[in-house]
């Protein structure tokens, strides 16, 4: 069903300007959790689906339309953070007011591009591909809803007390980041156990620190500079001027 499990501080999806340090041994392929390649244990809420949703209200199980008492409903294109209701006929416009509305109860989201970072401090549900232009029907097979965050933040943050969140037939997408040395992340999971189902998480653009693309003008004619405790030098057969990343002061 192409499940996927996160824990413990993931950085799913992301693009990353500079090195993460390594601390003490281990094998990646043997930690399931590092891998994110755990199946996802049984829980009680079991054979209802979507960790504990009734079965007539997960979409990807019914040819028929969600029902409007089934939870609450968001549309970039149809729908109102101010006057909506949440309902299906009056959603709300951004995922980030719609789980701030939810009460606990499933996240409809109809199969559109949804912009703003969203941030999850408890456990919630939330269900992507739906087609609001005909009752909220499935079409998360083929299309799915497309989340796109703000710049230099994460798109879909969940906390520590996230656990048990559920999001199905998502595309989390992260924008390019725009401050200097500043990472792109589709997806950030501070110690929670999350399933996401049938979602791509889609990283953008690191950016670069401050200072690093100039190495060519630190070198210069002298053919080796120090830039912002980095050493520039001439790579040769066609490099050029490039930083020396093993050449480092402070």
């Amino acid at each position: 069903m192409n499940t996927i499990k996160t824990i413990v501080r993931s950085m799913i999806g992301l693009g990353v300007i500079g090195a993460m340090p390594a601390v003490g041994c281990f094998d990646w392929a043997d930690d399931c959790e590092l891998s994110l390649t755990c199946p996802l244990e049984p829980t009680s809420s079991s054979g209802t689906g979507g960790g504990g949703t009734s079965p007539g209200c997960i979409p990807s199980e019914n040819d028929q339309p969600i029902d409007d008492d089934c939870g609450v409903f968001v549309s970039s294109s149809k729908g109102d953070d101010t006057g909506g209701k949440g309902t299906k006929a009056a959603p709300y416009k951004t995922l980030a007011t719609a789980v701030s509305k939810a009460n606990d109860k499933p996240i409809y989201a109809c199969a559109e591009a949804l912009t703003g970072s969203v941030m999850l401090s408890t456990g919630a549900t939330i269900y992507g591909g739906l087609d609001c232009t005909k009752g909220w029907a499935y079409i998360g097979a083929t299309t799915k809803s497309m989340l796109t965050g703000d710049v230099d933040a994460p798109a879909l943050m969940l906390a520590s007390n996230a656990s048990g969140t559920t999001i199905e037939d998502f595309m989390i997408q992260a924008a390019n980041a725009t401050k200097p040395g500043s990472s792109s992340i589709a997806v950030l999971v501070d110690g929670a156990m999350v399933s996401l189902t049938r979602c791509d998480l889609v990283a953008g653009d690191g950016a670069i620190r401050s200072g690093w693309g100039r190495c060519a003008e630190h070198g210069g004619a002298e053919r080796c500079g120090w830039y912002a405790g980095r050493r520039c030098v001439f790579g040769g057969h066609g490099a050029g001027w490039q930083w020396a990343h093993e050449h480092v002061r402070s």
